[in-house]
């Protein structure tokens, strides 16, 4: 399985979140594929530098060397937009 991370999950995994940390660990540790696409890359360095959060730079850097690193395509985002619309209603309940 591919998971494709967005900020959110990201800032949860980098505060911590018990929600979070065992769904990612279950999925490093079945071999499923997990990206990062680089908006969410930008949007979370972004975040962390311009709050100086030296600690979470250097922990989302190690995070990020274990992650697949793919440029996403016109058709990818176009795809991801598709997805979000027909099911982003699950995600308001």
């Amino acid at each position: 399985m591919i998971y494709a991370l967005d900020t959110n999950i990201v800032s949860y995994l980098l505060q911590g979140d018990v929600s979070v940390i065992p769904k990612y660990r279950q999925a490093m540790s079945d071999s499923s594929q997990i990206v990062i696409p680089p908006i969410v890359f930008y949007e979370v360095q972004r975040g962390l530098l311009a709050r100086r959060l030296h600690k979470k730079l250097a922990q989302f850097s190690a995070m990020f060397q274990k992650i697949l690193h793919v440029e996403f395509d016109k058709p990818v985002w176009q795809r991801a937009a598709e997805i979000y619309a027909s099911y982003h209603f699950l995600f308001l309940e």
